[in-house]
């Protein structure tokens, strides 16, 4: 069953706990992750978002069991994923050219970014 709240900009956020991953539960109240990465509880029919640092902090509170394998540190294991991304134009022929004059290949380009700009 899909839920909506009214957000601040007058749109209706959508909750869809048959679409979004179970995370886990605590006294009845159950944790969700969308696949845009929102967050919300559900509890008697009642939908509550939760931002980033809110649904670390319940995790670590009432499922610290998960808390390492959501939250915790990554490791890098060494295993390439495929990703797909959309980006403008205009970033995709500076990432070519990028790569073209360092001689790395895009990939390495946007890990390098990553690696440096998302702690």
């Amino acid at each position: 069953m899909e839920y909506r709240i009214k957000g601040h900009t007058g749109w209706y956020l959508r909750y869809d706990p048959e679409k979004a991953k179970f995370c886990g539960e605590h006294d009845g109240t159950k944790l969700y992750r969308k696949q845009t990465g929102e967050y919300f509880l559900l509890r008697n029919e009642q939908v509550a978002p939760l931002e980033y640092e809110e649904a670390k902090a319940w995790v670590k509170k009432y499922l610290p069991e998960k808390f390492d394998g959501m939250f915790g540190a990554i490791r890098n294991s060494g295993e390439r994923k495929k990703v797909l991304l959309s980006i403008s134009a205009s970033s995709a022929v500076r990432l070519k050219r990028a790569a073209e004059k360092t001689k790395k290949s895009q990939s390495e380009l946007v890990e390098g970014l990553i690696n440096k700009y998302l702690q």
